[in-house]
Formats: structure tokens, C-alpha cells, sequence
């Protein structure tokens, strides 16, 4: 029975999942039940209403995808976006989303770290498949997945793909864009509201499939509340949609399929039907189930049990205390000296940690039990194939503390090279270093280490900072080039541009060089400016008694407008030029006429 009703959840979800390449009309509300499957749990207590678009739009392939699955107790719902249409980015989309699922079905469950554990799965999967085909190494997606147990909810991003949670017909939640521009947002030089008209909004520092690794978003846990609303969005969605439109629209109606397909003509108006892929999924939670967590029940007989177990195991610890007090107090000095030697390596001094538990092995090797000279109540109490197997296994956790102090001495090395590099401004070369020593962390498992987070998380964050410095410091680059090139709007546009991210990681030299080059630059364009605007003057001053010096001024003004690419002027002045060159033209044709005159 289990294995028909696990088949029958597949294909449901499988059913879902191909709804999402399916042109779809007006949005339908699509609480359908199979009455085949018997829903229980709190999904039975509960009513969460889907519904959905997911368009090709004016791209020649749909690199959308949406798919969800709902069963007794969890539900997931995923939207992800793929990049390189070229290249893979439907099937990128397609195989993250596809094997989120499978992970989902699998073992499904409702928490932090596993929904980070579903996203770095999904994401390791398609960096091997990028990696054996090189038509595909290109691939890429962003992706969203919101994931409730019917009493809370929790959302995982990566990339550039939305997700709001709307309460009372207002945003209250909405995920954080992995770009430039959402860093420009961050650093208070920019209003959310234009992030989707910014130039830099589809520039992304991370995305799924890339091989420098994923620091997936994970919010907190969420409580519902009966009423609330979630929308899922792939980025062809949210640039073509205000948050006032989406509450103005929610407000009209208690249907999510209508909500759907008026926020779908919203989006063809405000793209005048040029918009690429996008796919919009709601989902209306009508109630929320009220069972929450299960009741504990207390199992007397288990317990029971237990108990007679430890009365049998103290009477036999009691008979041969004097044994045990000995064993405990050597087990004590093995701890000790375990303990020291992780002090000491908390503390940097690795050579006293690696004597400290060279100490500690020598103390657990003292703790194996010989059957033959043991006696009795000896063995009895401590059986000593029991014992040594643990006294083994703990004497191999020691030895692979000291390997692994090896490790860490790596990584810090690791860490100290990359703040080098990147101090020096070298932030690629620093960004590997960072990730070669990230990639040392997981052998470091059972050291430990009190400060491995923190390592971790200083190795994260400078992978992050070196990714977005090495963007700013292109930026600083190019504006370097156009001001060679004459382009000094584009260079301080990109000067400034370059400064916020310096800003944001406290780059105080370059810092200062990008804010040094766009001030000085701007100070440059405001004396031409001047200038041709005094040209311009003294032509007007010359333009009744000497046409031909107030031509040569225009032209003065109008060869700093061309420098200075200020088209609209340019165009003006030009025009200028010409209404007081037909003047001139006119003038002499005149002064030719009195002359004949005066011939004749």
C-alpha cells in the first residue's frame, strides 16, 4: 500500500512539474485532489491554493520552470531561471529543479539546514554535468524555492529569482537579489523600487552550476497566518512588475488565479509585449493547519525497560568499582591531555598540541583489556572486544586530529596568502587562494576547532568580497580606458559605480583613487562646459556686427559638446551654426545686389 500511494505522489508531482511547460491562460486556482490519494496530515488540515504562468515571451526558448509537490505534511515549490538559452539554460533549469524534487520525495523534511542541503545538492549536480560536456559549461540558473510544513514557511535563493511573502495585501518578505545592482540597493545608493530599471540587475555574483560555489540564501523560520500570500518570480516577472502593482492587483480579487493572470497583463503593458521569459506562481494560504507539532507520548513500558536496564548495569558498575575508578581516572588524563591539545591549537601553538595528544593516545592504548589476564568481574564489566573497539576508534579520532592540524595549518596559510593578494588589489588570484583553503574545511570535522565557523565563514566572505571587488575593479578598468577614449560620462558613471562596492569592503585605497579620478573628472567636464557656454556667449555678444567671429566661437563650443559626447548640444549648436551661416549667406547675396546697383 505505501509503495502505490509513494508512486501516486510521483506522478502527481511529475504532473505539476510538466504544468510548468504548458502554456497556461487566465491563471487557475489548481487545488486539484486525486481521489485515489488519501490526503492526511497537515496538509488535510490545511488550504494552500496554486496557481501559475510560465511564458516564452520574445526568446526563442523557454528557460523557465516551475515545479512543486505537496504532500501530507510538506509542500516545495520551485522556480528557476536559466541562463544561455544557447548553452543549456532550459535544461540547467530543468535539472536543478527536477532533482530538488527527487530530494524532496525522498526524505522529505522542514528546516534550515536541510533546505541549504537540497539547494548545494542540486547545485554540485549541474556543476558535473557542466564540467563533462564543454558545450554546456556555460549553463547556468537562478532559483527560488519556498518550502512549508502548512504551519511555517522557509525560502532558499540563489541568483536573481524572487519570491514576496504578502500579508494583509502589503510585502512583508521578499528574498535578496545575488547582483550588482541589489549591492548598490544595500550600500543606500539606490531605491529597491529601481533595481529592475538598473543596468547592473542581471550582473549576478552567484548563480547555480558556477564553479565557485553557492552561498544559497536561507531566511529564518517563518509563522503563517490564514490569508497570507506567497509569489514566486523568474526575473522576466519581477522587471516588468512593481510591488504597488502587485498589491493593487492582490486587493482586487480572493482568487490566485485571477491575481495571476492580472499580474500577467500587467506585465505585457509594461513591457509593450517585448518582455523575455517569465514565469509567476502564487500560491494562496487560505488556512493554515493548526496541528503545529506532534504530541509527545510517553512510553511507560520503554522506559521501563530502560530502567531495568541501568539498575543491571549499576549493580554490575558497583561490584567492580575500584576497576572503574581506576579506568576513569586514566580516561580523565586522556581527555585532559585531548583537551589541552585542543587548547593549544585554539591558541596557535600546534607543536604543544600534537604532544598533548600524542599523550592522549599513549593513555587510551593503556585502557586495552587482555581477555586472557583479565579476570571475571573484569570482563564481565568492561567486555574487552567492546572496549577495545571503542578504545580504538577514540585512539583513530586522535590520530586524525593530528592530520588534521596538518589541514589547518594549511588553511590558514591558505587564508593569510589570499589577504595578501587581496590587500594588494590582486582579488582573482585571492578569490582562488580563499577557495582552495574553503575546500580544505570539511576534513576538519572532527578536530573540533572552536573557530572553524568563524574561519568559514571569514573565507565565505571574502570569496564573496573578492567576486565583487574583482567585478568593481574591472569597472575602475574601463573607466580608465574611456577617459583614454575621451568617454568621460561613461568613466565617471563607472567610477562611481566602482565606488560603492569599494565602499561596501572597505577598500579605502582604491576607494579613494575612483573618487579622486570621478571628482576630478567632473571638475574637468564642468571647465569645458564652462568654457563653451562663454563661447557661446560671445557668439551671441558678435552675432550683429560680426557674423563670421560668432560662427567660429559656435564651432569652438561645438568641438567641446563632441569631446564631451553631449549629443543634445551638440545638435544644437550645430543647428546654431547653420540658421547664422545662411544669415551670412544672405547678408552677401544682399551687399552683391547693392553693388550691382550702385554699378549700374
Amino acid at each position: 500500500m505505501n509503495n502505490i500511494l509513494r508512486d501516486a505522489k510521483r506522478v502527481k508531482t511529475n504532473v505539476n512539474r510538466a504544468k510548468s511547460l504548458v502554456p497556461v491562460g487566465k491563471g487557475k486556482d489548481s487545488e486539484e485532489k486525486s481521489p485515489e490519494i488519501a490526503i492526511s496530515g497537515r496538509k488535510a488540515e490545511s488550504k494552500f491554493i496554486t496557481s501559475f504562468v510560465s511564458r516564452i515571451g520574445k526568446q526563442p526558448v523557454n528557460c523557465d520552470y516551475f515545479a512543486y509537490s505537496e504532500l501530507n505534511d510538506f509542500g516545495c515549490w520551485i522556480v528557476a531561471d536559466g541562463f544561455d538559452e544557447e548553452r543549456g539554460g532550459e535544461e540547467a533549469a530543468r535539472i536543478i529543479s527536477e532533482d530538488i524534487i527527487a530530494q524532496f520525495l525522498s526524505k522529505p523534511k522542514f528546516s534550515r539546514r536541510y533546505l541549504k542541503k537540497l539547494i548545494t545538492k542540486a547545485h554540485k549536480k549541474l556543476e558535473e554535468i557542466r564540467e563533462r560536456s564543454r558545450e554546456k559549461r556555460a549553463m547556468s540558473a537562478s532559483i527560488v524555492i519556498f518550502l512549508t510544513d502548512y504551519t511555517s514557511m522557509i525560502y532558499g535563493a540563489v541568483g536573481n529569482a524572487r519570491l514576496y511573502l504578502i500579508r494583509d495585501d502589503i510585502v512583508r518578505e521578499k528574498s535578496r537579489d545575488d547582483s550588482i545592482a541589489h549591492l548598490v540597493y544595500e550600500a543606500n545608493q539606490l531605491d529597491y523600487k529601481e533595481i529592475r530599471f538598473h543596468s547592473q540587475r542581471n550582473k549576478l555574483t552567484q548563480n547555480m552550476g558556477e564553479p565557485d560555489g553557492i552561498s544559497p540564501e536561507i531566511s529564518k523560520k517563518i509563522q503563517l497566518y490564514d490569508g497570507d500570500r506567497i509569489l514566486l518570480m523568474s526575473h522576466g516577472a519581477w522587471e516588468n512588475l512593481d510591488e504597488s502593482e502587485i498589491e493593487v492587483e492582490l486587493s482586487k480579487t480572493d482568487s490566485v488565479g485571477k491575481w495571476i493572470g492580472s499580474l500577467e497583463e500587467r506585465i505585457k503593458e509594461n513591457s509593450s509585449n517585448n518582455v523575455p521569459n517569465y514565469t509567476l506562481a502564487g500560491i494562496f494560504i487560505n488556512e493554515v493547519s493548526p496541528s503545529g507539532k506532534k504530541k509527545f507520548k510517553f512510553n511507560y513500558v520503554k522506559y521501563l525497560i530502560i530502567l531495568l536496564i541501568i539498575l543491571i548495569i549499576g549493580f554490575l558498575l558497583y561490584r567492580g568499582y575500584s576497576l572503574k575508578r581506576t579506568r576513569d581516572i586514566t580516561y580523565e588524563r586522556a581527555y585532559t591531555y585531548e583537551e589541552e591539545g585542543l587548547k593549544a591549537v585554539a591558541e596557535g601553538d600546534f607543536e604543544q598540541a600534537l604532544t598533548s595528544f600524542e599523550l592522549s593516545k599513549n593513555e587510551y592504548n593503556a585502557l586495552e583489556i587482555s581477555p586472557k589476564d583479565a579476570n571475571i568481574v573484569y570482563r564481565t564489566i568492561f567486555s574487552p572486544k567492546i572496549t577495545n573497539i571503542n578504545l580504538g576508534k577514540q585512539i583513530l579520532l586522535v590520530d586524525k586530529k593530528i592530520e588534521q592540524i596538518g589541514f589547518l595549518q594549511g588553511i590558514l596559510e591558505d587564508l593569510n596568502e589570499g589577504d595578501k593578494l587581496y590587500n594588494s588589489n590582486n582579488f582573482l588570484e585571492a578569490e582562488e587562494k580563499y577557495k582552495e583553503g574553503k575546500a580544505k574545511i570539511p576534513q576538519l570535522k572532527d578536530l573540533k576547532y572552536n573557530k572553524i565557523d568563524d574561519i568559514s565563514k571569514k573565507l565565505d566572505d571574502s570569496i564573496m568580497a573578492s567576486k565583487a571587488l574583482a567585478v568593481a575593479y574591472d569597472m575602475k578598468t574601463e573607466a580608465d580606458m574611456m577617459v583614454q577614449d575621451n568617454d568621460v560620462e561613461g568613466a565617471i558613471r563607472n567610477y562611481l559605480e566602482a565606488k560603492i562596492i569599494f565602499l561596501k569592503y572597505s577598500k579605502i585605497d582604491l576607494l579613494a583613487e575612483v573618487t579622486e579620478k570621478a571628482e576630478r573628472l567632473a571638475k574637468v567636464r564642468n571647465r569645458k562646459y564652462d568654457t563653451a557656454l562663454m563661447y557661446e556667449k560671445r557668439a551671441y555678444e558678435m552675432e550683429a556686427t560680426d557674423i563670421n567671429g560668432a560662427i567660429v566661437y559656435l564651432e569652438m563650443a561645438k568641438g567641446i559638446y563632441s569631446e564631451l559626447r553631449d549629443e543634445a548640444r551638440r545638435i544644437e549648436t550645430t543647428e546654431k551654426i547653420l540658421r547664422l551661416d545662411e544669415m551670412r549667406k544672405t547678408l552677401a547675396q544682399e551687399s552683391r545686389a547693392y553693388l550691382n546697383e550702385a554699378k549700374a
